[in-house]
């Protein structure tokens, strides 16, 4: 079974809302129509021009009223007034004025991600137009962190074919969307966040290496230094997660590579979660395995904030965002956020 019709049966099991801050693209119109003809929503909310979202759907033959769907247009919505109020709530100690909170909320992205701070919707999938530093900036300042998350990261669900590697080829990449070049404290959360992600959408054991173009200091550079002493940090504040690093990729899930260059290492070349150094190597990684192994790979998924949210690429298709979405409506379902 894909890994995606894996995902879609437990969504099945529990639906829920999303709302899509570019209601307005064809892209994210044939996608929440997918998912609410096979029962995964059970309501999308469309943000944009109410004449240009209906217009666009008439193209498609998507007639919106046989559906559960709401057209929210900021520059037209009887909820700006308690939005603004709540976003200004969160931002005053910023020097945010109530009118600064007044024309951000009239924003799709920021009326979108206070929809779901609210309860209005279960979780938000937006960026196949806008770029993900706007997106994350959106989420991050309407919906916030996790009490014991400081950095928001990602992650890339990625399914090998034919793969004896990681978990029967199943991995998660990370930060592989956000974070440039994180520090090695910023390493630490990303693994850890990872880590958390593998358990809740899996039920397996994560097994977690910290990548580098080096094998326990084979050889020097400050790249590899950081992940050095990102595994140290990791070793004393969560001794529960088997890692380890720095390691290279072969080294980190091939077990008789790691025989040869980490004799001493107690993961055995099994790693199913790989942590880079750098958002560059992690990004163009998953890509190269995508495109030229056939990968099955989905995200970036967010993780670290207190409600449901996901980024898009803007190269999406349709089937990305259904894939985004599904995970969204997981992540909803076991969000235990009770604010």
């Amino acid at each position: 079974m894909a890994i995606m019709d894996l995902f879609k049966k437990k969504a099945l099991e529990n639906p829920k809302s999303l709302i899509y801050p570019e209601g307005n693209d064809e892209r994210v119109l044939k996608a929440a129509k997918y998912l609410l003809e096979n029962k995964y929503l059970t309501k999308a909310g469309l943000v944009g021009n109410y004449l240009e979202i209906k217009e666009i759907s008439k193209k498609l033959n998507f007639n919106l009223d046989n559906y559960n769907i709401e057209i929210l247009d900021p520059l037209h919505s009887d909820y700006i007034n308690d939005f603004a109020s709540t976003f200004y709530e969160i931002r005053k100690p910023k020097g945010m004025t109530i009118d600064e909170a007044t024309r951000t909320v009239k924003t799709n992205l920021y009326f979108s991600a206070l929809a779901v701070r609210m309860r209005f919707f279960d979780g938000f999938v937006g960026g196949a137009v806008n770029t993900t530093g706007d997106t994350v900036k959106a989420t991050i300042f309407c919906l916030g962190m996790k009490e014991d998350i400081k950095t928001l990261s990602s992650f890339m669900i990625i399914k090998v074919p034919n793969c004896e590697y990681g978990l029967d080829g199943l991995f998660l990449f990370a930060d592989c969307g956000v974070i440039i070049d994180p520090i090695s404290n910023k390493i630490v959360d990303i693994a850890k966040n990872t880590h958390d992600a593998f358990v809740s959408l899996f039920n397996e054991e994560p097994i977690c290496a910290l990548l580098s173009y080096s094998t326990k200091g084979s050889a020097k550079g400050t790249s590899a230094i950081k992940m050095s002493e990102a595994l140290k940090i990791i070793n004393e504040k969560y001794p529960e997660i088997l890692i380890d690093g720095e390691l290279q990729l072969d080294a980190a899930i091939i077990p008789e590579v790691a025989k040869r260059k980490a004799p001493d290492s107690h993961l055995a070349g099994k790693a199913n979660v790989l942590i880079f150094p750098d958002l560059a190597s992690g990004n163009i990684s998953y890509k190269i395995v995508q495109r030229l192994a056939g990968a099955e790979a989905i995200g970036p998924i967010f993780h670290g904030l207190k409600f449901p949210a996901n980024d898009l690429s803007r190269g999406c298709s349709f089937e990305d965002i259904i894939g985004v979405s599904v995970i969204t409506i997981l992540q909803a379902k076991n969000n235990k956020n009770e604010e």
